[in-house]
Formats: structure tokens, sequence, C-alpha cells
């Protein structure tokens, strides 16, 4: 499992991934991604992943 705090701002996470480590359901993540407060990558239909730096933007907005 990819740690978030990754210095790889690159790295791609799953929604699992980001869900696991801020201790929030999956569906909280894709909520947060339909409504454009966390932006994704859309691989296919059913799959996207979170890029690092996008999810680092996130927590910093929402500690504001």
């Amino acid at each position: 499992m990819q740690n978030i705090h990754s210095t790889d701002q690159n790295a791609l996470l799953k929604p699992a991934q980001v869900a696991e480590q801020l201790n929030v359901e999956r569906a909280t993540v894709w909520s947060w991604c339909r409504s454009d407060k966390l932006p994704y990558i859309k691989l296919s239909e059913r799959n996207f992943r979170i890029r690092q730096s996008d999810l680092n933007a996130f927590l910093i907005a929402q500690t504001r």
C-alpha cells in the first residue's frame, strides 16, 4: 500500500487506498471526486486514480 505522504507527487492512488488512509468510506472518496472536490484520473468507466499531489492539495484545502 502506498503512503499518502509519499514523496512521489505523481504517484497514483486507488480510491480504496485513499479511503483507508483517511479513515473514510470508499463512497466518500467517490463523492469527493464526482463533486469535483478531489481531482482524479479516469482509467475506464469504473476505474480511476487520485494523483498524490492532488490529494495533498485537497487535504491542505480541507484544513483551511
